[in-house]
């Protein structure tokens, strides 16, 4: 009697990953990586530590537990873990929405939520926000409400991103200074509706490929301006020797 309390007690300490969750809606072609396996889930299907939630193109899930609701956009890839003061997203492809409230289950749990792509990391406060990682060279965050810190891998210090702005990684691995890029608009931040069309639009794409080209192409000028400038300056004494 004893060993069964004892065992009780110790599963009731152990908590449930990430506080169960659930793909509770998706639309299109949707698999779950799991210990090397692909596997095709349905509506209300309990992931576990470390699946791999992946979408097709034109495709969505939503995964849900009591204190976020995630929605995976087309052709993303994304792992789930949950430590212990902590829930980490790995964005390894596409993006999300995602709505992360400090509720009272929150309050009763102290998790904090972080956010993590290969160019950047993601400290949520409890907010909704679109995370992007863009063809793995850079990653965009816009914010709906609330405030996010958002930082490059290369990162010194955070930047606070709040509502309606943007922020994106540049080529030094940092995040830039938030303000509006343009796209803002165009991100559709629905996640509960699911009579609604859940997908973002595909001018949400081609600016946000607007956006990381016009950037590209000022840097290259930069470069190539202050290329000329030592040219012209080595020229210079070269000529008074």
């Amino acid at each position: 009697m004893n060993i069964l309390l004892l065992a009780f007690a110790l599963f009731a300490t152990i908590p449930a990953f990430a506080n169960n969750f659930k793909i509770i809606h998706f639309k299109g072609k949707i698999s779950v990586e799991r210990d090397a396996k692909r596997l095709n889930p349905q509506k209300n299907f309990i992931l576990h530590e470390n699946d791999k939630i992946i979408t097709a193109k034109k495709s969505i899930a939503i995964v849900k537990n009591d204190l976020m609701t995630i929605k995976v956009i087309e052709n993303s890839s994304l792992r789930i873990s949950d430590l212990r003061k902590e829930i980490n997203v790995d964005i390894k492809q596409g993006g999300a929405v995602i709505n992360f409230v400090k509720n009272e289950v929150n309050k009763r749990l102290k998790k904090d939520l972080k956010v993590i792509t290969s160019h950047s990391a993601v400290g949520v406060r409890g907010t909704t926000f679109f995370i992007y990682n863009f063809k793995d060279e850079t990653s965009f965050l816009t914010v709906k409400d609330g405030e996010v810190d958002f930082s490059g891998t290369k990162n010194k210090g955070l930047r606070r991103v709040g509502n309606g702005k943007s922020s994106f990684i540049n080529n030094d691995l940092e995040s830039e200074p938030p303000h509006k890029v343009g796209f803002e608009e165009n991100i559709n931040w629905e996640i509960q509706n699911f009579n609604s069309d859940l997908s973002q639009p595909k001018a949400l794409f081609s600016k946000m490929e607007k956006q990381w080209s016009d950037y590209k192409k000022e840097m290259e000028n930069k470069w190539n301006d202050n290329n000329k400038q030592m040219n012209d300056q080595w020229k210079k004494v070269q000529n008074e020797l």
